[in-house]
């Protein structure tokens, strides 16, 4: 068995927004969080009503999918930058619900999609029915059909496509769109076009927003045939944006949506006011990254293998902060439909939030292991991932909207009915998967050793005597407080008799101050474990599914 090193992190500290360390996201798409006028279409006055409930979940910010007018329903194809989508309300309504937000002390990022527009943006249609417009290069346009393949992969969608217009000047011409063809690429190197992006987050910056969330990132800026993704004028551009970001507020934050291994994303990383953070997406999001092969067979390998990059990466001076955790999102899909048993969408919380990393991201509905909707909604695309957040055990759209209508055809009442997978009913069970996320969310906050504390590994020789793989022994440590943390992933039960391999307990004297269990939430950790980590010797039944995370500190 590939036995984990020691203690392959060192402690960092966040160079960045300071709120951030112990900070907890919360992404939603707010079409479907909640309803506030009974229309079916979630709204920016249904986050402000429905903000205490974030607050006591423990939510410290939230990320809002794209607000801004834009053709589809799901916002990525953006019309008007300085426009909210009225389906989603006014900018009065933005107001309020930015003032709800910050009276609790919970900071809000934007979607930003720079990297295109829709084609009916002004922009591109002034530019292409006008010779003279300003906006004339606002696009990447070339006369002939280029070769560049698709640089998301996509065969079926080319990268150059025929503007097909006789009444155009631009008829005949191809232009750029690395996505689909009512996507154009911005030309990101047009000072025009950046000076435009800098009015963009001037605008909102300047009406209380703390942030950004900059989608599809590693294609802002493309220099040729297999040069599309990741360049170095890409990852220039992204840290003159963020400077330019933080030249506004010292105290905003930036994360980049890069879709690659954790080796290519440490590229972005620019130290101390650059890009806070990129999302991990070596550790979930997808089936075959690190958590879900633990999760489903108990083979830790691939969760190994991730966390080992963190060694490689640190002697980059890379910080872990760097990379933000999260299970789901609204393109990866949603954990819970991969990983079936809610024991083991506990374990998959508290790996997110006890592993190193940058501030965790809980998408909508996590909480209470929310399922997908219907492939066969009215919503099309990926709706099925964005299904409207079951409230209640209400029949017709689980307390979604007080009309009981919804944007989409609502079509698992089953779920939040009858099998009770609802907040309402999660509130009123301790033992359950959003009492686990409210604790965990508590815990990081309140714990540094959580937020930034050095990872050690805690192998025991029974797993390569006998082969076990799914029993994961590991400790965050920080200066006086250590965090170890003990989890099966298998549904087999494991007895531990050996010695603890935690080094830094030997010294001095320890007590034992907080923790969780999945024995029982509401109280104490058995003392078995506790007693086992203060000993030096565990002598522990380990339950199938099982976890436990205990909070030392060394009495002074």
């Amino acid at each position: 068995m590939k036995r984990w090193l020691l203690a392959f992190l060192v402690p960092v500290m966040f160079y960045g927004a300071s709120w951030v360390n112990g900070a907890t996201f919360y992404q939603i798409f707010p079409l479907s969080f909640y309803d506030s006028d009974g229309d079916g279409k979630g709204d920016l006055k249904g986050i402000a009503q429905k903000m205490d409930y974030l607050t006591n979940l423990g939510i410290t910010a939230i990320w809002l999918n794209p607000i801004f007018l834009s053709k589809d329903y799901h916002g990525y194809n953006t019309i008007d930058y300085y426009q909210i989508d009225p389906r989603l309300g006014t900018m009065e309504d933005f107001n309020l619900m930015i003032a709800e937000a910050h009276k609790r002390g919970v900071k809000v990022i934007l979607d930003l999609v720079i990297n295109h527009t829709a084609v009916q943006h002004p922009w591109f249609v002034d530019g292409v029915t006008n010779k003279n417009s300003r906006y004339t290069n606002y696009y990447i346009w070339s006369k002939t059909k280029l070769s560049w393949p698709n640089p998301t992969g996509s065969t079926a969608q080319p990268a150059w496509n025929l503007y097909n217009d006789t009444n155009s000047w631009r008829n005949g011409q191809y232009y750029y769109a690395a996505f689909n063809l009512n996507v154009p690429d911005l030309n990101l190197t047009n000072p025009q076009v950046v000076e435009e992006v800098k009015k963009i987050v001037k605008f909102w910056l300047d009406r209380g927003v703390d942030g950004f969330r900059l989608d599809a990132a590693r294609y802002y800026i493309e220099k040729g045939e297999g040069e599309q993704t990741d360049t170095a004028e890409t990852i220039a551009f992204i840290d003159m944006l963020v400077r330019y970001v933080k030249s506004i507020n010292p105290e905003a934050y930036v994360v980049a949506e890069v879709f690659a291994p954790m080796e290519i994303c440490a590229n972005y990383y620019k130290g101390e006011g650059g890009l806070d953070a990129v999302f991990n997406f070596d550790f979930g999001g997808t089936g075959d990254k690190a958590i879900y092969p633990f999760l489903l067979t108990g083979r830790s390998g691939s969760l190994r293998t991730a966390l080992e990059k963190y060694a490689a990466l640190s002697k980059r001076n890379v910080p872990f902060t760097f990379f933000a955790l999260f299970l789901s999102n609204h393109d990866t899909g949603r954990l819970s439909e991969k990983v079936k048993q809610v024991a083991k969408q506990k374990l998959a919380a508290v790996l997110q939030f006890t592993l190193p990393g940058g501030a965790p991201y809980v998408y909508y509905g996590d909480e209470i292991g929310q399922l997908h909707g219907s492939k066969k909604s009215r919503g099309g695309g990926d709706s099925e991932k964005r299904y409207p957040l079951w409230w209640s055990d209400e029949e017709k759209t689980g307390g979604f909207s007080a009309g009981g209508k919804s944007w989409v055809v609502v079509m698992q009442p089953e779920y939040y009915v009858t099998n009770k997978i609802n907040i309402k009913t999660y509130q009123q069970d301790k033992q359950s998967l959003w009492y686990v996320y409210q604790k965990l969310i508590a815990m990081r906050k309140k714990y540094p050793a959580l937020q930034t504390g050095q990872f050690v590994d805690m192998p025991f020789e029974q797993a390569k005597e006998k082969g076990l793989d799914s029993v994961l022994t590991y400790a965050r440590v920080r200066e006086n407080q250590v965090v170890v943390v003990i989890l099966n992933g298998s549904a087999s039960d494991v007895e531990l008799k050996e010695p603890v391999a935690l080094s830094v307990m030997k010294t001095g004297q320890w007590k034992y101050v907080d923790g969780m269990a999945s024995a029982d939430l509401t109280k104490p950790v058995p003392k078995a474990f506790v007693d086992s980590v203060l000993k030096g010797q565990w002598d522990v039944q380990v339950k199938g599914n099982e976890f436990a995370l205990m909070v030392f500190e060394k009495v002074k």
